[in-house]
């Protein structure tokens, strides 16, 4: 077997109570580095990680900050002090899920046009998409050596998107798994070897 053969099937789990905000602002990297050290990505369309967090670049004057499952991070603090304008309030507007496992890229490539494939799409790159009919934002952050992509939704499709995702998932035995298993390992899919 490949490496990727080893990595597990495909798993399905909603994040929806996972913290996330945006930011907007002409200068919001600074802001985010003065106030609270957060380093954001230069390029569009990338992430970086840094305690807990996803600092995802949307467009040059549009920062989203996701908390990575199993971290603690101080959304509160993060919300301190922001200038007047700079919130998106992404944890009202947007329901979040993560899709992870080896056949990712084969379920995305049913109801999304954008080639997520590993070797295309790589760790910590970002995407503004059409999938099953829908925009979306999908965030490539894998869970160690496990392939993962994090989709966020406007929140009145979120019951369409998920139905439309375990459509997808059911060729490939996918499953629905809660957000503990990811943080405690117990995200081994079916097909893992």
């Amino acid at each position: 077997h490949t490496q990727d053969e080893r990595k597990g099937g495909l798993a399905l789990c909603d994040l929806s109570a996972m913290n996330r905000v945006g930011f907007r602002g002409a200068d919001v990297d600074s802001w985010c580095e003065s106030q609270h050290g957060i380093t954001c990505p230069r390029i569009n369309g990338s992430a970086v990680t840094k305690d807990g967090l996803h600092i995802v670049r949307l467009s040059n004057t549009e920062i989203l900050v996701l908390e990575d499952p199993g971290a603690k991070p101080d959304f509160e603090v993060i919300l301190d002090n922001v200038p007047a304008g700079y919130v998106l309030p992404r944890q009202d507007s947007h329901h979040c899920f993560m899709l992870l496992g080896q056949h990712c890229a084969s379920m995305f490539s049913k109801i999304c046009a954008v080639d997520l494939r590993y070797h295309k799409f790589l760790n910590l790159r970002v995407a503004q998409a059409i999938m099953a009919r829908a925009s979306v934002i999908i965030v490539r952050r894998d869970m160690d050596e496990t392939p993962a992509y994090c989709v966020l939704v406007d929140s009145s499709l979120a019951e369409y998107m998920w139905d439309s995702i375990l459509d997808a998932m059911q060729e490939f035995e996918g499953k629905v798994v809660g957000s503990n298993d990811l943080t405690s390992g117990g995200f081994a899919v079916a097909g893992e070897q």
